[in-house]
């Protein structure tokens, strides 16, 4: 992009919603710290985390866009899902809502976990009539349900009678669409999910970048294989797992994720039945320096993903610790390989067999050889270049007209 002389320095303001150990949070906080050491840029960020009450939310959300009100632009990070960020199901839709009305700047937004087509299909009338049918039924279900399983919660018979929840990823592509100046995707695949649903010119994919390199990691004994970042579905730990059942000389080390919860759980139960505990390492939650020594002390890294798989921060952080990587042959994994050919290693189909089959092959293989390409990778999705790249967004947003605000915003804009 060619910038006028008067080129001015940008005042952006980074909104992170959400839990600060939450993969989508981190993201748009690594952003915010590489624009804050720039000199073009200056940087207002703000952490908020919603606590599902109505009235502290829109004051929380009120006051945050009090903090925003001199900015050139805003920059937010939604998932499609609103879980961990803006909310759950229509919940996220209200809060985006109440913020954007209180908040006049122009809007950057990144949609996270736009990873499958049917997760956007638009409502039709027949799914609105057969939902608004279901809930004046829900509370005789729920106490049925609840007798018969000896214990009545009064609680539970009282929760909202319609469920709409299913439609928010729909609402929230086409909200984004709509108020934003530009929205901004990982993967070339969720670009093509929004253009398939006509939001062609607002969307932009600007791949997720990798960190610097991981300097002098402590090496471990024995061959050992790390399962990177949070125990979510669709990461594959079930499937790594069951892969070990088969190969006796794997041991695996989940690192990063968080050990809390019902996944937590089940993976562990599965563990046991599979006989393979005594292998399996957990470590819990890390700060990010000890994160990425341990991916790089590591000599393999797995992403099993699912079939759907969008973005992670996985695979960005193994390439950072320079750890060789074997994942799934999935669209999100194959866009790597465009960048750099051969830089991750895949494996198909999805089995226990297959992948316990690879991760013996490579482990076999010598470390260096590896990880031949990942250095390139680096340099091309560097955090440096990355931003550069969101910039170019950020000057022509600022660049173009105003939107049209209602007359009485327009008369106290003037006024002020």
């Amino acid at each position: 992009m060619v910038y006028s002389p008067e080129m001015r320095l940008l005042t952006v303001g980074y909104l992170q919603v959400g839990f600060g150990g939450h993969g989508i949070c981190l993201y748009g906080r690594k952003m915010a710290q590489e624009f804050a050491g720039r000199s073009d840029v200056k940087v207002i960020e703000r952490n908020l985390l919603l606590t599902g009450n109505l009235i502290a939310d829109y004051q929380l959300l009120r006051d945050t866009a009090k903090v925003f009100a001199s900015v050139d632009l805003v920059h937010i990070q939604v998932s499609i899902w609103g879980t961990g960020t803006w909310g759950r199901g229509v919940r996220a839709l209200g809060n985006l809502t109440v913020f954007r009305l209180m908040c006049r700047a122009p809007l950057i937004v990144t949609l996270h976990d736009l990873n499958s087509l049917p997760d956007l299909t638009p409502p039709n009338l027949r799914s609105v009539i057969v939902e608004l049918l279901k809930g004046p039924l829900r509370p005789g279900v729920r106490l049925v349900r609840q007798l018969a399983r000896g214990r009545v919660k009064f609680g539970q018979l009282v929760r909202p009678l319609w469920d709409f929840d299913a439609f928010t990823p729909f609402l929230l592509a086409r909200w984004a669409a709509v108020q934003a100046r530009a929205v901004f995707v990982l993967t070339g695949v969720e670009k093509k999910v929004l253009e398939t649903f006509g939001i062609t010119s607002a969307a932009v994919h600007v791949p997720h970048f990798v960190g610097p390199h991981t300097a002098n990691p402590t090496r471990l004994s024995g061959k050992t294989v790390v399962v990177a970042g949070h125990m979510f579905d669709s990461k594959g730990h079930d499937l790594v797992i069951e892969a070990m059942a088969l190969a006796p000389s794997i041991r695996v080390v989940f690192v990063g994720g968080d050990i809390l919860g019902a996944r937590f759980d089940q993976l562990m139960e599965l563990a046991r039945v599979k006989g393979v505990s005594d292998r399996l390492t957990v470590t819990g939650y890390l700060p990010d320096e000890e994160y990425a020594q341990q991916l790089a002390a590591a000599d393999l890294g797995v992403c099993a993903f699912g079939p759907n798989k969008s973005a992670s921060g996985s695979l960005p952080a193994l390439i950072a610790a320079d750890c060789p990587i074997l994942a799934s042959a999935i669209p999100v994994v194959a866009e790597y390989n465009d960048i750099v050919p051969g830089s991750v290693h895949t494996f198909a189909p999805s089995t226990p067999n297959v992948l316990a089959e690879r991760i013996e092959e490579l482990l076999a293989v010598p470390r260096s050889d590896l990880t031949k390409g990942l250095e390139d990778l680096r340099d091309r999705l560097s955090i440096a270049r990355i931003a550069d790249r969101h910039l170019d967004k950020y000057r022509l947003a600022v660049g173009r007209s105003k939107p049209a605000w209602p007359a009485a915003q327009r008369e106290e804009r003037t006024v002020a």
